[in-house]
């Protein structure tokens, strides 16, 4: 987990001379040479599709083929099975189309090259570029990066401090990847992230196997999905990851833990010499808790502890304390393990954390060496071990409990108490929780929006109230910076800039690890209005903008051929739509995203028509298919999804795709008469298993003669959210604006009160791209609310399904004359006016 143990020794690529192989290799020469098994795919001088395509057809690859323009109108015939899973756009040479550290292959073939620095800009750590030079392919790894750091435990490692050594993280505002599905729990080793796929009601009750999931973590793709089972949700402390093993609980099998290999998703080893977990936890009286220290395995359930050799599964010791264990940490080698013994049954989940204190208890080598009852009868939750320091925390964790906190401080080699704070009377709503300790300083936030340090050496006090509203998530940070809230960011001086784009779900971290920041789904608060679902953001610079006299290509193209795929039978084939992919492909599990988190999860758009054509865009495939009279008319292709469906005006269709442009095609003949780049940039991240621009494009609408579109998804994120207006029939760009949002500056000990950040509705109504539409005879965005009527999961708000009255609601925005040409900060447009005091 430590950096140092897995920085590579080489300081440059490595280059190698490959075999010499034909201009166009094959899949099976790629993956020999490549040593690369799936990931993102990019083949640069694609001229036929066939590599990209046998790649993909390998199941676990998504494969980017780039060619220059003048080749890309209707050159490269892709399979039906490919499309999806296999995209072509054009390239100008250059800089590439991709934000950093996302690709795991690319192949160049053909006269084209690209420039080194570009190669490596884009190559994840340990991704591989195969070039062809002077009729031989070489070969170049990309090393992974000095500082980078991995989150292994559900506080970061076995001492229960959730504060990772990664030195790239740093206050991140850039989209690198989305999985719109309920993943709340995270771990990230060795350029993996492995979160356990939450179950419906439904799938509990007919205990179907649930299934761990790993991600390649730069870029979000899915590398395998194992039904062995999953840490039971509420419990945590239950799953561990390290570069080469996942250690968990398993929801079926015999019910003891079981190794499962990192790399490919198989279990390697069940430890049936160590502790059974109980099914029924709410009934036991403590939490099944795993930690993975050097060589050894640490279990602790019910009343006994037990340490494992992970390579044989050989047990090495084995502790039975007096009372039942409700939480524990250890030394990152397993020397000593604390265990906090409790004299009640688990209160509320292990997220939460909160038992009943019988005493502290030491143990190394299986014999206790210390037993600690001077906390005896108080109730606590985290234990977290720094230096020489043993913290435990008394928490107030739930709604609505307004009792007391407290914090002490141990000598972690004898057990005794070198102080402990004054109770602090904590109010409605507030969940005090998850301190960490970053050098002599523990930080805890709370009571309300209050930051509190303490230095535990002396116990000094310093605390002031925040800005509105930082409970509900636990405390993650680096050496450097510390995250909470809503998105919160406090440096080292305990200066803060809050954000609102994103949090995990209640009572998870932010997981910062190897430069990103990853968020689990938050699907219940209605604080605020982020992306939803498991999202990594980096701290990656924006990218130049695209000068206009490059955003428009009006050089049209020739009409699509007319002979189309057949439609699928039942009655589908009046809806245009294809047959969907066959095979079990990784990347196809990712195309039906989970409605509570996303708001354009339908696979195919609803029909528009006008003068007898029929269009519906099939979302996944990227094609939007004409019929006219029930037969088919035409197919057009785009090089991403389009999620809404087109707009029809005057013998012109207008198509906003994922790619961040503007189509314009002919009604007749799908001939293709302009495309318009909306987006800042061109800038590609990953989308629930497919290449979509940071700045989408959703629906357009068309009014007085121009096309309003908005590129981006959230105004706090890359810059915010890009509104145009251009000529209808030209596509010449006639209006822009940016919705965007400045974050709340905050220095030590400032109080805030009235600043438009700090009131609770700018941050719920905070615009979430939805497209444009035409209202009262303006063009407005329309901004998805995700916040509707409350916050519990399935019984209010967004969390209902559409047809009981649920889904997600919209704001609409109207666009001012007067913005054009300038950027508008969102937080005074939206914000009320305080309330009186």
């Amino acid at each position: 987990m430590r950096t140092g143990n897995w920085v590579g020794s080489i300081a440059a690529a490595l280059l190698g001379a490959a075999a010499a192989w034909a201009a166009e290799p094959t899949a099976g020469e790629v993956l020999r040479e490549s040593g690369i098994d799936g990931g993102l795919a990019v083949h640069v001088g694609c001229s036929d599709g066939s590599p990209a395509a046998a790649l993909a057809g390998t199941g676990k690859f998504l494969v980017h083929g780039l060619v220059p323009s003048d080749r890309l109108r209707r050159s490269v015939a892709l399979p039906t099975s490919a499309r999806g899973l296999v995209a072509v756009d054009a390239w100008a040479g250059g800089t590439l189309p991709y934000a950093s550290d996302l690709v795991n292959l690319i192949v160049t073939s053909g006269e084209w090259q690209v420039p080194s620095e570009e190669v490596l800009r884009v190559l994840a750590p340990n991704g591989v570029a195969l070039e062809q030079r002077g009729g031989k392919w070489v070969k170049t790894v990309k090393p992974w990066p000095q500082g980078a750091d991995d989150w292994t435990h559900w506080c970061y490692g076995p001492e229960g401090n959730a504060v990772s050594h990664d030195k790239l993280v740093k206050p991140c505002t850039s989209l690198k990847w989305i999985v719109s599905q309920l993943l709340y729990d995270v771990r990230v080793a060795g350029g993996r992230l492995f979160s356990p796929l939450e179950m419906t009601k439904d799938q509990r009750r007919r205990r179907e196997p649930a299934e761990l999931r790993c991600r390649d973590a730069f870029n979000g793709l899915l590398r395998w999905s194992a039904p062995t089972g999953r840490p039971h949700h509420p419990w945590p402390a239950e799953f561990v990851a390290t570069r080469d093993l996942v250690f968990h609980f398993p929801d079926v099998g015999t019910g003891f833990a079981a190794a499962t290999d990192a790399r490919t998703g198989k279990t390697a080893r069940t430890f049936d010499q160590g502790l059974k977990r109980s099914r029924e936890q709410k009934t036991s009286d403590s939490n099944a808790i795993l930690m993975a220290c050097g060589g050894t395995l640490v279990q602790a359930h019910e009343n006994r502890v037990v340490a494992l050799d992970i390579a044989t599964g050989a047990r090495r010791w084995e502790f039975t304390a007096q009372k039942g264990i409700g939480n524990a940490c250890a030394a990152a080698d397993g020397s000593r393990v604390y265990v906090q013994e409790t004299e009640n049954h688990v209160r509320n989940y292990a997220r939460w954390c909160k038992h009943n204190t019988a005493a502290i208890t030491c143990i190394a080598d299986g014999k206790q060496l210390w037993r600690n009852e001077a906390l005896a009868g108080e109730e606590a939750s985290d234990l977290v071990l720094s230096g020489d320091a043993l913290v435990v925390f008394d928490p107030v964790t739930n709604l609505g409990d307004d009792g007391d906190h407290e914090l002490w401080v141990l000598n972690p080699a004898d057990g005794a108490v070198r102080w402990h704070s004054p109770k602090k009377k904590a109010v409605y709503n507030v969940m005090l929780n998850s301190p960490v300790v970053r050098g002599t300083q523990i930080l805890i936030w709370g009571p309300f929006n209050n930051l509190l340090t303490y230095d535990y050496a002396t116990g000094e006090e310093f605390w002031w109230p925040l800005p509105y509203n930082q409970r509900c998530v636990r405390l993650s940070a680096t050496d450097d910076w510390l995250i909470y809230g809503l998105t919160t960011w406090v440096d080292r001086d305990l200066n803060v800039t809050q954000f609102a784009y994103g949090r995990s779900d209640c009572s998870f971290p932010a997981f910062p690890a190897q430069g990103h920041v990853y968020f689990g789904s938050n699907v219940t608060c209605t604080c605020i209005n982020p992306v939803r679902g498991l999202l990594a953001v980096s701290p990656e610079p924006p990218r130049p903008e695209v000068s206009d006299d490059r955003r428009l290509d009006a050089r049209g193209a020739e009409a699509p051929p007319t002979e189309l795929p057949r439609p699928r039978g039942n009655g589908e084939g009046t809806r245009g739509a294809e047959a969907p992919p066959t095979g079990n492909s990784l990347a196809t599990r990712e195309w039906q995203p989970n409605p509570f988190v996303f708001y354009f999860h339908e696979d195919r758009t609803p029909p528009v028509e006008a003068g007898g054509v029929t269009l519906v865009a099939d979302v996944h495939r990227h094609r939007l298919v004409a019929r006219k009279g029930g037969r088919p008319l035409w197919s057009f292709a785009a090089p991403a999804r389009i999620r809404v469906a087109p707009t029809i005006a005057d013998g012109r269709v207008y198509v906003g795709c994922t790619d961040g442009r503007v189509y314009c095609l002919d009604l007749a003949t799908g001939a293709e008469r302009w495309r318009f780049l909306a987006a800042p940039a061109e800038r590609l991240i990953v989308m629930d298993g497919q290449l979509e621009s940071t700045w989408p494009v959703y629906g357009v609408a068309v009014h007085e003669g121009r096309v309003w579109a908005a590129a981006g998804r959230h105004a706090e994120l890359d810059g915010g959210i890009r509104v145009w207006a251009l000529d209808a029939a030209s596509g010449r760009p006639l209006f822009r604006t940016t919705l965007g949002a400045t974050p709340l500056k905050v220095a030590k000990g400032e109080r805030v009160r009235n600043a438009p950040q700090f009131v609770r509705e700018a941050a719920n109504h905070l615009p979430l791209n939805g497209g444009m539409r035409v209202a009262e005879g303006k063009p407005c965005l329309v901004s998805r609310i995700l916040v509707k009527e409350g916050s519990r999961p399935t019984t209010t708000g967004y969390n209902r399904l559409a047809k009981d009255g649920g889904g997600p609601s919209e704001q609409l925005i109207p666009i001012d004359p007067a913005w054009d040409g300038k950027a508008v900060d969102c937080y005074p447009l939206l914000a009320l006016p305080p309330k009186k005091r």
